[in-house]
């Protein structure tokens, strides 16, 4: 009998622990499921190089705003890690990509049940723009007559966030 309520106490316990752990990995998780096109966060300058070729020289880098990959043409924007050299961050403005269900051309009103069923919640709001945060993973809604014009998701980086430009 005390076997057994050891068994069960143990089981309950790696439960539990999988259960918080699992919780402090959930924004981690869903950043790995954000595919856009074959474009995913973490990914490496030259693996998206290699998956749209080159972008325009003149729209890729920006006075004080960091390393982008800009492809314009595809409505594609990728912001690289300053400090890891990875993906960081993903927008679109073509409505024919989707960052986890969010996309363009979508009724913000929409967009807002997918975030908060996601656990996401909102951090800054106006008329023109929305911004939710789910721990390191923040989704940027940019919006006109409640639709939305680009979605832009972003996991941080701690190590970027202590840049000054």
């Amino acid at each position: 009998m005390r076997k057994r309520n050891l068994y069960v106490m143990i089981i309950l316990l790696v439960v539990f622990i999988i259960g918080v752990v699992g919780q402090q990995f959930d924004d981690f998780y869903l950043a790995k499921k954000i595919n856009v096109n074959g474009l995913e966060l973490f990914m490496k300058e030259k693996e998206v190089t290699e998956l749209f070729g080159e972008e325009d020289p003149e729209e890729s880098y920006c006075m004080g705003c960091g390393p982008d990959m800009n492809y314009k043409k595809l409505g594609l924007f990728a912001r690289l890690s300053e400090t890891k050299h990875y993906i960081k961050s993903i927008k679109i403005t073509n409505s024919t990509y989707d960052l986890l269900s969010i996309k363009p051309n979508q009724k913000i009103s929409t967009a807002q049940k997918l975030l908060k069923d996601m656990g996401f919640t909102i951090v800054e709001k106006d008329h023109r723009r929305q911004v939710y945060q789910k721990k390191r993973l923040i989704f940027r809604l940019f919006i006109d007559q409640g639709i939305i014009t680009s979605a832009q998701v972003e996991y941080q980086v701690k190590k970027d966030n202590n840049i000054i430009y």
